[in-house]
């Protein structure tokens, strides 16, 4: 059809082809020799013959049929539906040519606003437990009882606590200034890690820096680690050109100012100038700092206070709880962060340089003055100098004009310092990653004889374990990406981990070893699921999967790895790999049933309908705690009794990988796939981008699928 619909475009070419090289070749004899670059070809600057033939072929489908209609009136009957294809050709070449759209469900406002709230409480695990003492480094897991703190980190905690990051910046619950310090520190305590072919060992003690013994390698984890530092790297270039100054501090300050609200600390009011605040021009700047003013304190009187900041309606309650103290804390130090990035890289916006702004000479209220990045900022602030050096001699001496004017010039030099800081500390940080990326050889995992990655190198004795990742559903995909990517291993490895499939729910997905969430989706927090492809088809279909078995249980759904109530004798809860049996290859895998908030936001981006519905429903029936949604629900003591809605035994505790995974889903969901597009900038991952494209099975392989299972199932009865 598609060659029929563009049959006039390609027949003018040719003959358009045709006629330039007989005129060329023997009457001309010049520009024989014309050709364009690929380059050229992709920017698509100028319009070629094909542009040009493909938007004439309308007017000659017409011309063809009026000279058909006049000349042979039965043929143009008979011709009118190709006519008709070939006058639709260009608007087929346009709907040809844009990128296939995923049908998600767009977040209403009251969705994003309880998504931003759960990435908040979720992030202050992050700013709660990850300092000096632990040397920047953040614990395994904490237990609400008795605020037991696992002193130890692995590889893919590391990993994503530098995402984390990313994301809270992004958000802007952290400033660029405290960002680059924070990963810096991060980045300092992971070059005092010991190594072995690059990488660090799975576990540490964050208070001592010891590996553990005897130390191990993990393929898994060093996947997740080296695809966080290519993500870290690519938002760091990415920063460079980016404003320093964002409405998403803004947005970060309205929702301290909201959690407030919820805990009663203050008035409505106060959560209600914020959303009244217009995000266009100057006057959420203004209110940012009238805010960050009012924190720090304010002697003006409780009345004109209150006129003029929406955070001065503090309840004057006898007692704030601790809770209350922190969230108040957390949102004054959001404003003395505000208030260093303003004072220290944009002093001009500041109020008491209000009159210099009103100078049209010196362009400080145009949007060039506000969207200032590390790397363009320095040139703005030599031509801000010159422009004050023209305007004070124009002022009187002792005029206010002229004495604000010398103030900011004093304040330039040390501002442009700053920029420059930025800058390269930014550099040092796409440095070093990719120094610590590029030695972290995966080489060594590969088990040669199967072309597999192994489970695990004991370093001890430099030697692999035998067991190997054979199934791509598994969140070694990771891994075995990015060692292709780097060169480390051959891409045939990729192609060599197992595919075998199963049904569930009537759709074929790929099978895996436990059937956890982990498995399937991990991986794609990074990498892009494309549509119409195998591994878009499999996660949909676990997913769907999951809330079907979920249902038949009639429990919220999410079962994959994670704590459960059963202790250990040192009265720390225990953890396994808990999934769904259909989905599973291994004998043994077990549903618990627990279930784990964080599978719910890994699928997120598949099924966001339904995992909002799931959020909320676990929101409304308790499961949220300090730092965001509980570990999970243990429902296995109310598995096999009566009740329609069985009551779940609460994991009153978090995992620093499963906060961090929720912190990367939900930037992937509220800031327009952030974590993808870092990821996917990096030049390694766009060259094998084409192994995620794997199609989907073929309707005659889910028959042979469906056929092979009721086989199994026979058997299984036949042992039996």
């Amino acid at each position: 059809m598609f060659t029929l619909a563009f049959l006039p475009q390609q027949a003018l070419l040719s003959i358009d082809a045709i006629v330039r090289t007989l005129v060329r070749s023997f009457v001309t004899r010049q520009r024989l020799l014309e050709w364009e670059t690929a380059a050229e070809a992709e920017a698509g600057n100028k319009l070629t013959a094909v542009d040009r033939y493909l938007s004439v072929v309308p007017a000659v489908s017409i011309l063809i049929g009026l000279v058909l209609a006049w000349l042979y009136p039965h043929s143009f009957l008979i011709a009118s539906p190709i006519l008709l294809l070939w006058a639709f050709g260009p608007r087929l070449s346009l709907w040809l040519n844009r990128p296939p759209c995923e049908e998600l469900v767009p977040i209403s406002a009251k969705d994003e606003l309880f998504l931003r709230d759960i990435l908040l409480r979720t992030w202050r695990y992050f700013t709660h437990f990850c300092n000096e003492t632990n040397h920047w480094l953040i614990p395994d897991n904490v237990e609400e009882d008795n605020w037991q703190v696992a002193q130890r980190v692995s590889p893919t905690n590391l990993g994503l606590l530098f995402n984390s990051r990313d994301v809270a910046l992004e958000a802007g619950h952290l400033t660029l200034v405290e960002y680059l310090d924070l990963t810096l520190r991060t980045l300092h305590s992971l070059d005092r890690m010991e190594k072995c072919h690059g990488h660090i060992k799975n576990w540490y003690n964050i208070i001592t820096m010891e590996a553990f013994v005897p130390g191990l390698i993990s393929s898994v984890d060093s996947g997740n680690l080296v695809a966080s530092l290519w993500t870290l790297r690519m938002h760091c270039l990415e920063l460079v050109d980016k404003p320093l100054l964002s409405n998403r501090l803004f947005r970060s300050a309205a929702d301290h100012l909201r959690l407030l609200q919820q805990l009663r600390i203050i008035t409505g009011k106060g959560a209600g100038t914020f959303q009244s605040t217009s995000l266009e021009g100057e006057d959420w700047i203004q209110t940012l700092l009238a805010f960050a003013k009012s924190l720090r304190g304010d002697s003006r009187p409780p009345g004109e206070a209150e006129k003029s900041s929406p955070s001065s309606f503090l309840t004057q309650a006898a007692a704030h709880t601790p809770e209350d103290e922190y969230w108040i804390g957390a949102t004054q130090k959001r404003s003395s962060a505000l208030a260093h990035l303003m004072g220290n890289y944009l002093p001009w916006l500041l109020p008491e340089f209000a009159p210099l702004r009103r100078i049209e000479g010196l362009n400080l209220s145009a949007p060039t003055a506000r969207d200032l990045s590390p790397r363009n900022a320095p040139a703005f602030i030599d031509e801000l100098n010159i422009a004050l050096q023209r305007i004070c001699p124009l002022a009187e001496e002792d005029s206010d004009l002229h004495l604000l004017a010398e103030q900011l010039r004093n304040l330039l030099p040390e501002t442009r310092k700053n920029f420059i800081n930025l800058r390269e500390n930014l550099q040092r940080i796409t440095v070093r990653t990719e120094q610590l990326t590029e030695a972290t050889d995966f080489g060594c995992l590969l088990h040669r004889g199967r072309n597999l990655l192994s489970v695990a190198l004991r370093t001890n004795r430099d030697k692999m374990d035998d067991a190997c990742y054979d199934l791509f559903a598994s969140e070694a995909r990771t891994a075995a990406f990015l060692a292709v990517a780097k060169g480390d291993i051959p891409p045939s490895t990729w192609f060599s981990m197992g595919r075998s499939h199963t049904l569930a729910t009537g759709s074929p997905v790929l099978s895996s070893w436990t059937g956890t969430m982990f498995e399937y989706l991990m991986p794609a927090l990074w990498m892009r699921t494309y549509s119409d492809t195998m591994l878009d088809a499999s996660l949909r279909g676990a997913i769907a999967a999951q809330r079907a078995h979920a249902s038949s249980l009639h429990i919220p759904w999410g079962i994959s790895e994670a704590a459960y109530s059963t202790r250990d004798e040192d009265g720390h809860y225990q953890y396994h790999a808990f999934g769904i049996p259909a989905l599973a290859l291994s004998p043994s895998a077990d549903d618990g049933p627990i279930i784990s908030p964080y599978s719910s936001f890994l699928a997120m981006p598949f099924d966001r309908e339904a995992a909002l519905a799931n959020l909320g429903h676990l929101a409304n029936t308790g499961w949220i705690g300090e730092y965001g949604f509980y570990e999970g629900g243990d429902y296995r003591d109310s598995k096999n009794t009566s009740q329609r809605r069985p009551e779940p035994v609460i994991i009153r505790s978090w995992m620093a990988h499963h906060q961090g995974i929720t912190l990367l889903a939900l930037a992937n969901v509220l800031f327009d796939g952030a974590i993808h597009r870092w990821f996917h900038a990096d030049p390694r991952v766009q060259a094998c981008e084409l192994l995620l494209h794997e199609k989907s099975l073929r309707p005659s392989a889910i028959i042979a699928i469906q056929n092979a299972s009721n086989h199994c199932r026979h058997r299984k009865r036949d042992v039996a």
